[in-house]
């Protein structure tokens, strides 16, 4: 069975043939002029560790801040190379994020416990809104 060896948050992930990957933009919180905020796609990239060649699988969740489920994904899957690693990423499209507060990306390879990440959702005050708009 696989496990995960880590995983990130970020605006895009490139994932070549030959088991090169990108990884653009990592981040762990998002700046909101107010809510409920939508946010462009984003991703969620993993590196996994198995047997050579094995069959991997996650589904990614996100949590909202109240504990209910406000989207999911997958099964993802991907085949281990032959030194048994995969990268796999799944995208978010546009979310929407009711309120501000700690958001959990959960992380479920098939057979193993989740694993999460979390990410904030913070309120710009109202004098940083005006600034960025200058």
């Amino acid at each position: 069975m696989a496990t995960l060896r880590w995983a990130e948050i970020c605006d895009h992930v490139i994932l070549e043939q030959r088991g090169k990957v990108g990884i653009i933009g990592m981040f762990d919180q998002i700046n909101a002029r107010g809510f409920p905020a939508e946010h462009p796609d984003f991703w969620v990239a993993c590196k996994m560790e198995g047997y050579p060649k094995e069959k991997i699988q996650i589904e990614i969740s996100i949590i909202g801040p109240d504990g209910e489920i406000m989207a999911s994904i997958g099964p993802i899957e991907s085949f281990a190379s032959d030194s048994g690693h995969a990268f796999l990423g799944g995208r978010i499209f546009r979310p929407k994020f009711p309120k501000p507060g700690r958001y959990e990306i959960r992380i479920r390879p098939a057979g193993n416990p989740a694993t999460s990440l979390f990410l904030n959702l913070v309120q710009l005050p109202a004098s940083e809104q005006s600034q960025q708009q200058s």
